[in-house]
């Protein structure tokens, strides 16, 4: 029987090799998928209110926090 191995990962999320995937799949708390759609949410309304200073403090944000998702992935390469 084939298994999901764990590679790696955080406090929030977690790096797994899937048996019938040839990438690493990777597996999100439910707050930290929450945050992410809630951070895209601001991302839409700073844009829509043309506050160019929030927005782009919340696009930094939203690289900072894929960029710690991706980071298990790099580091398994």
């Amino acid at each position: 029987m084939d298994t999901i191995k764990r590679l790696g990962g955080s406090t929030n999320s977690v790096l797994l090799q899937l048996p019938e995937r040839h990438n690493p799949s990777v597996a999100l708390q439910q707050d930290s998928l929450q945050n992410l759609r809630s951070l895209v949410s601001a991302l839409d309304e700073a844009h829509d209110s043309a506050d160019e200073e929030e927005f782009k403090g919340l696009v930094e944000e939203l690289f900072e926090l894929l960029d710690g998702y991706l980071a298990p992935f790099n580091a398994n390469d």
